[in-house]
């Protein structure tokens, strides 16, 4: 992430603007969305770390069409592009 926000300033490197302010919040400002926008990516990404609990499915019949639901929701959203995914 550290690469991503120096390689940002370089291109943007003629956008700086002193009067706007200095040049180490400028980059402090760029890292920042750099450090956002990772944390963004990563939660549109997230995965459970385990399946919610069901207190109404009870009986094994109803646990085992509780998991071919979860199963078919994971395989539909697996599918899914990135885009549409969020």
């Amino acid at each position: 992430m550290t690469a991503q926000a120096f390689e940002r300033a370089y291109r943007k490197r003629r956008s700086y603007r002193a009067a706007r302010g200095s040049m180490d919040a400028w980059v402090f400002g760029i890292a920042r969305n750099a450090a956002l926008d990772e944390l963004r990516k990563r939660k549109r990404r997230a995965k459970l770390e385990s399946d919610p609990e069901d207190e109404r499915a009870t009986a094994p019949e109803d646990q085992a069409d509780m998991a071919i639901r979860r199963e078919t929701v994971r395989a539909a959203l697996a599918s899914l592009s990135g885009q549409d995914a969020t």
